[in-house]
């Protein structure tokens, strides 16, 4: 019972969108889905704060027994994913790129865990998803550029994209979550602020096309 046992000043809004968002609660709320528990707990959010707060003795955690008939919440599966990755950092009810699983390995380019088998310059093709896409403006030129992170199932790897490939790319493929296909040369440099003065990070994938 989490009403029962934790002190009131400890249960707000924003450590119950906690508990909701990344999970914690699923097997305490009735429901058919995952997707089910989670969109009806957020909806529920304030009710049961307000419900809580003014109620005197015990509430069991039990959402059918204490709230009146409400209709069923749905969220998507894009949803569930953004929040687990919001609070937690990481991805538990299932990887987005896992339906691509079988796909990306038809077509055979490289793993992210395969780079550190690579050396220094070598080209390399890699397929995988758009995270924390941030944007740079080049304090010689002036010029827009972006780092990326590009994720696949084996791992994660820092991308660095140059003005000119910037310029030239959409906006939906530098956007979180998107799949892309990046062609670029394997960098093992001194971390720099301004890709007009180093060649990347360690292990950085310095992208010369996005595809």
């Amino acid at each position: 019972d989490l009403f029962e046992r934790l002190p009131k000043e400890l249960i707000n809004k924003k450590v119950l969108e906690s508990l909701g968002k990344s999970g914690s609660l699923d097997q305490c709320i009735d429901g058919l889905s995952v997707a089910q528990k989670r969109g009806q707990f957020m909806q529920d959010i304030d009710f049961l704060i307000n419900f809580y707060g003014n109620k005197e003795g015990d509430m069991l955690f039990d959402l059918g027994a204490t709230m009146p008939q409400r209709p069923l919440v749905q969220i998507n599966e894009q949803d569930i994913l953004h929040w687990e990755r919001e609070i937690l950092g990481m991805y538990l009810t299932v990887h987005p790129l896992q339906s691509w699983k079988n796909l990306l390995e038809a077509i055979g380019t490289p793993k992210v865990s395969d780079l550190k088998s690579l050396r220094d310059e070598t080209r390399v093709q890699l397929i995988g998803m758009a995270n924390a896409v941030r944007k740079q403006i080049s304090k010689k030129s002036g010029q827009a550029w972006a780092r990326l992170k590009l994720e696949d199932l084996s791992g994660c790897i820092e991308t660095v994209i140059f003005p000119r490939t910037y310029a030239a790319s959409s906006p939906e493929a530098l956007r979180q979550g998107a799949v892309v296909f990046l062609s670029g040369r394997l960098s093992r440099g001194a971390p720099n602020d301004d890709p007009a003065n180093s060649v990347g990070a360690p292990e950085e994938l310095l992208v010369e096309e996005i595809l």
